[in-house]
């Protein structure tokens, strides 16, 4: 009887073990956020037309376009995007684009 309950014992504890070296390492969430000042954004039509070209920039994962106010909060992953190609995809649209300092507020 001792030695099932030892192998039983030894049989979990090689199984927990097991376990342990095969559970993922949770990977550190690489993306940032940047705030824009938007000018040239007249109305709700200008604020959809940027969401909609923020939505197919692969690396943009997501965004927030405030009119009247004029701002976009974008979150990027720096790996497949820069924050320069994410200002010019909404300057493309013929919008003048500036980063706001957040630290600020």
């Amino acid at each position: 009887m001792k030695k099932i309950i030892a192998v039983c014992v030894l049989s979990l504890l090689s199984s927990v073990s097991l376990l342990a070296q095969s559970t993922p390492t949770p990977v550190a969430d690489q993306t940032q956020w940047v705030t824009l000042k938007v000018k040239g954004m007249t109305c709700a039509g200008c604020a959809n037309h940027i969401q909609k070209a923020l939505s197919g920039k692969e690396g943009v994962e997501d965004h927030e376009v405030k009119y009247p106010g004029d701002l976009v909060r974008v979150k990027y992953d720096p790996e497949k995007i820069k924050r320069e190609d994410v200002q010019k995809a909404i300057a493309d649209l013929g919008y003048k684009v500036e980063p706001v300092d957040t630290r600020k507020q």
